[in-house]
């Protein structure tokens, strides 16, 4: 309502003469033309008039012929507590109690009748319209502000999707390469022309897979949903074999890898997978980052109650403006002038976000570019206890002798279902078969009986990697076939749908080669 538009007030009051009190003041000098006012005498006859045209502000009488003020402002509150309209309440009582529950139940303000001059009066009016003006404003910047948190949500949620989905996309393409470059490898014998290519090819896959890979973590860690398989683990020895596995690439680029490392364990309870992952990428991040022919030293000490892990290189260094955002997601490191970045910007997000959940931090200093950089790991110390730290992963012994079995391999990707089986044939003894969709598969399976059904989980049709699993189980004379599901996405809900269908392995692609000999072995 613009400023020269008059405001209408309707005055509740069963005494004429009250009435006539505030419709002199309102029409006075102190607001000639500011306000109309209206009148009803009954509270019945006021809820009527609200009803029908709601004034901008309603002076309620607290005793009325047929209920109380307050009973009528009761009515008029809404859930959230507040009133349709503005309310000033008048009463000839000095009650302070009836003062503060009219006030409680919407009112704006409370005045006692002829204890206030007309000046004060139009004043109390325009204040009471004005609070509930700014209370509606509020209201509806809150609703607002509630609409963009419910889309960033949602927004948020289809990134989610989309990232799981886009990962899915990837590593489908990604199966069959791995395989062909496996079947290269055990096919072309001792031919530098063939096996330099095809070394490469592995190297850029690896990376590939790695960077499909971080992109799901990340993804995981920022919606909460990110588990760690907790157990005892010496730092030192996490230590020592990120940096054997980071050495390649040092040597490639002519670094000096030094480790400062203490002759005792350093424990701490941690999932081992994530904490090699946590200093693999901060490793790989110094050699990026590093001049060839730099320096990278690593460093582990127990200080207080933590284990303090420093990574410090000779490189570029990180520039002011970006180190208090250098472990944002996809803040992509051109940590000094003309410094080429690579990657998707996911590996310092990603290493944040596990030490987080490790009930660790992260943080880095630099002297500026060119100066070098120094990353710094906390993590809480495990006090030592009887039990051992988590022991390594070690290959079973050689020379195992491999049974034959029967495998089918069913995957709507032709060239990942073709060149999964040529890989299987060139592994062991196997006898394979293979089927492009959910119906065929099952038919395939009751003909063939397999040892060993490797299913793809995102099959189209009416048929999915899950339902066969299932219908495959309930087959007479399948009960005891091996079940592998093979699956472009990672997520943790996945695993735990094919834990509950009691298959053998839920395996990712693309999938490492050695893993699927090894699982077979154990079948």
């Amino acid at each position: 309502m613009g400023p020269d538009v008059p405001k209408t007030v309707l005055v509740v009051d069963d005494s004429p003469e009250d009435c006539g009190v505030v419709r002199r003041y309102l029409e006075s000098g102190h607001a000639a033309g500011e306000f109309v006012v209206a009148e009803a005498h009954t509270g019945r006859a006021a809820l009527a008039r609200i009803a029908a045209a709601p004034p901008t502000c309603l002076v309620l009488d607290y005793d009325l012929p047929d209920t109380t003020g307050v009973a009528l402002l009761e009515r008029l509150t809404g859930p959230d507590g507040t009133t349709a309209v503005p309310v000033v309440v008048l009463t000839g009582q000095g009650s302070e109690a009836i003062a503060v529950r009219a006030i409680k139940l919407g009112a704006q303000d409370y005045l006692v009748k002829g204890a206030f001059t007309a000046e004060v009066f139009c004043q109390t009016v325009r204040d009471a319209i004005r609070k509930a003006d700014l209370a509606a404003q509020v209201a509806r910047e809150r609703a607002e502000n509630a609409r963009l948190i419910a889309e960033l949500a949602e927004a948020n949620r289809n990134k989610d999707d989309f990232i799981a989905l886009l990962a899915h996309e990837l590593r489908n393409p990604l199966a069959p390469i791995r395989t062909g470059l496996e079947i290269l490898r055990r096919t072309a014998g001792d031919q530098p022309a063939v096996e330099r290519p095809r070394a490469m090819m592995a190297r850029q896959l690896d990376h590939m897979v790695r960077l499909v890979d971080d992109l799901l973590d990340v993804s995981r860690i920022a919606r909460g949903k990110f588990e760690l398989r907790r157990e005892a683990v010496d730092l030192v020895t996490v230590l020592a074999r990120a940096a054997e596995a980071a050495r390649p690439r040092m040597d490639d680029r002519g670094h000096k890898l030094e480790l400062d490392l203490p002759p005792h364990p350093l424990l701490v309870e941690g999932d081992p997978a994530r904490l090699d992952q946590i200093f693999g990428n901060l490793l790989t991040n110094a050699a990026k980052y590093t001049e060839p022919g730099g320096r990278v030293c690593v460093s582990a000490r127990a200080e207080d109650e933590e284990a303090a892990v420093r990574i410090r290189d000779t490189g570029i260094g990180i520039r002011p403006e970006m180190a208090g955002r250098i472990f944002d997601m996809f803040a992509q490191a051109d940590r000094a002038a003309g410094a080429l970045a690579d990657g998707l910007g996911l590996g310092l997000s990603l290493v944040r976000g596990l030490c987080e959940l490790h009930g660790g931090r992260v943080g880095v200093h630099s002297d500026g570019p060119g100066r070098g950089s120094e990353f710094a790991v906390y993590l809480p110390l495990l006090t030592p206890a009887p039990c051992s730290p988590g022991r390594t992963n070690t290959p079973p012994e050689g020379g195992r002798s491999l049974k034959p079995l029967k495998v089918l391999v069913v995957d709507d990707n032709v060239d990942a279902a073709v060149s999964l089986a040529e890989l299987l044939r060139l592994i062991g003894p196997y006898e394979v078969r293979t089927a492009h969709d959910g119906a065929t598969g099952l038919a395939a399976a009751a003909d063939f009986c397999p040892d060993v059904a490797l299913l793809d989980v995102a099959m189209p049709h009416s048929m999915d990697g899950y339902e066969l699993a299932l219908r495959i189980r309930g087959t007479v004379g399948l009960e005891r076939t091996a079940l592998v599901l093979l699956t472009g996405f990672g997520r943790d809900s996945d695993r735990q749908r094919s834990s509950q269908i009691g298959v053998t392995a839920h395996l990712v692609k693309p999938v490492d080669p050695s893993l699927l000999s090894e699982l077979l072995a154990t079948i």
